[in-house]
């Protein structure tokens, strides 16, 4: 479960990290009318919609996956940036030009 440390805000404990992903959290749709019944039936209406900084897909074998949109491609989908190149933006430094030349 996070915890905003400015705000106080804690998150439902149902959501859960993805392993193949850097940024995405999921749960099942079960576990979320349990927790969350108005957020469930609107992610059951719409499979993909944006609530809040968060955007929520529903996928086939029931799963809600929720991304938050700073972590985006373009802050509309929900799915996340490649993770190689995402991970070569932020070990370059400006006066390098491939991921090679990086010293550790």
């Amino acid at each position: 479960m996070r915890e905003c440390l400015k705000c106080g805000f804690k998150d439902l404990p149902i959501w859960r990290h993805m392993r193949q992903r850097l940024y995405t959290d999921y749960c099942h749709i079960n576990e979320l009318e349990d927790w969350d019944p108005k957020l469930a039936a609107t992610v059951k209406e719409q499979r993909n919609i944006k609530i809040g900084p968060y955007i929520y897909h529903l996928t086939k074998m029931g799963y809600v996956q929720r991304i938050h949109e700073s972590d985006t491609i373009d802050g509309k989908r929900w799915r996340e940036p490649e993770q190689q190149k995402f991970l070569q933006r932020r070990i370059l430094l400006p006066q390098q030009k491939r991921l090679s030349e990086v010293v550790l």
